[in-house]
């Protein structure tokens, strides 16, 4: 079974800048809890004698366990625990693909046959923090956010430093963009099969961002509602809504809240919003909406993630023209890959 990996890249390192060029260069993927000087320095507690002492027994480290046997004899006093470079070393296999971002360009490794786990105490590496890796990794170049799924630049938000991406639909995309690009740049490799590509309503929104979503339900209430947002209304102060929307028809207001995820919403949380000429909007693609009191149900709206994947997959001209290219972008994948 092929794992797909998402890899932070920002360590410890000496300059506090991403370590991503470091890692393309040397056709590596590192992470840190290097064994740094200073944290040699903080065991040692002053004494050159004891530091020099550990630092040879550091310097001797060549595979993971000699690696875990020197954490076991001082975690006290290094690091909280090693859980991401035992899984670098034991649980990244051959054929698992892993995915980095550099400046905001995204791009895709491939495990090889060949590819070890190492630790490495030359200066450079412990500069980097970047001690501990496993080689022979090519980097591919895919693209900046509007390539790629949004729930592969949302798993970069958040997490451990090392962590699966197990989101329906990203295990097949990262399989054909290596496909695809391997054809593409002449690479001799073994492509990657699979059975089926589904294009359903989870797959779909897995694919979509949090601003694509928020895009969709605006275009979404104006086709059917005839509401209009108003652009100055966007604003991040606005935690409770993403912005109000403005109905040519009827005068009234509406205020929209969008979740793209496994988040719940109560509507007690936007009953200041609701009198009789405001409505309130509300869309989480995962969660639950909870009514708190029975007659919210009279001003403030569920919109389900279903409603709007039926929505999208409707030819009628006037929808698509209206649908932003970025999400027709998806429709379209979705479309050719699964048929």
């Amino acid at each position: 079974m092929t794992n797909i990996w998402r890899l932070q890249t920002n360590t410890a390192s000496s300059d506090g800048q991403s370590i991503a060029p470091f890692l393309i260069e040397k056709r590596i993927a590192a992470i840190g809890w290097s064994l740094l000087d200073k944290d040699l320095e903080r065991l040692s507690k002053g004494d050159s004698r004891k530091f020099e002492e550990i630092k040879n027994k550091r310097n001797l480290i060549k595979n993971f366990n000699d690696y875990e046997n020197f954490y076991n004899k001082y975690k006290k006093q290094l690091y909280k625990d090693i859980n991401c470079v035992r899984n670098l070393a034991n649980s990244v296999k051959s054929g698992d693909l892993i995915w980095i971002r550099d400046r905001g360009i995204y791009f895709l490794g491939k495990v090889k046959e060949n590819s070890k786990y190492n630790y490495c105490y030359e200066e450079e590496y412990l500069n980097k923090d970047a001690a501990n890796y496993i080689n022979s990794i090519d980097w591919i170049k895919i693209g900046d956010e509007s390539s790629i799924p949004g729930s592969l630049t949302t798993a970069f938000i958040r997490g451990r430093t090392l962590q699966k991406i197990h989101k329906k639909g990203i295990p097949e995309f990262s399989k054909l963009e290596y496909n695809r690009l391997i054809d593409e740049k002449n690479i001799k490799d073994k492509k990657y099969n699979f059975d089926n590509f589904e294009n359903d309503c989870e797959t779909f929104f897995n694919y979509l961002s949090p601003s694509d979503c928020e895009d969709l339900v605006c275009m979404y209430l104006f086709y059917k509602k005839g509401y209009i947002c108003i652009p100055s209304t966007n604003k991040n102060s606005t935690e409770l809504y993403e912005c109000v929307l403005l109905n040519y028809k009827t005068g009234k207001t509406a205020y929209i809240q969008v979740k793209n995820g496994e988040i719940n919403l109560e509507t007690k949380n936007y009953e200041h919003l609701i009198n009789d000429n405001n409505e309130v909007y509300i869309l989480t693609t995962k969660g639950k909406v909870t009514f708190s009191k029975e007659q919210h149900k009279n001003y403030i709206k569920e919109i389900t993630s279903e409603n709007l994947y039926h929505f999208v997959q409707n030819k009628d001209l006037k929808i698509q023209n209206i649908i932003p290219k970025n999400i027709k972008k998806w429709i379209n994948f979705l479309s050719k890959k699964s048929s």
